[in-house]
């Protein structure tokens, strides 16, 4: 059973590199890791796209809300699970991933 997650992303520099640390410690080999960054002017995309090569980095034009961020990831995710997460939600992220190893 392959795995999803799926991360929306809007001007989340100062965070998402502590979130997609976490997502790969603990992600399982086959699950698929989607950043959809919704127009971000900080620089996130740049510093995901350099620091996490593995992330499927999806790029919107400018910022069309969470919602269209989501159901992008969502449109393109293959897995049979699809986990849904937030930068600054690494919390409860990291404790979906531990229970579905």
């Amino acid at each position: 059973m392959s795995r999803s997650i799926i991360i929306p992303a809007w001007n989340g520099a100062r965070w998402i590199s502590d979130c997609l640390q976490i997502v790969e410690q603990q992600r399982l080999a086959d699950d698929e890791l989607i950043v959809v960054d919704n127009g971000s002017t900080d620089g996130t995309a740049a510093l995901v796209a350099r620091e996490f090569p593995n992330a499927k980095l999806v790029r919107l034009e400018r910022n069309f809300g969470f919602a269209a961020a989501v159901n992008r990831g969502l449109e393109i995710a293959p897995g049979d699970v699809l986990i849904l997460g937030k930068p600054l939600g690494v919390g409860i992220l990291s404790a979906v991933l531990k229970k579905g190893q």
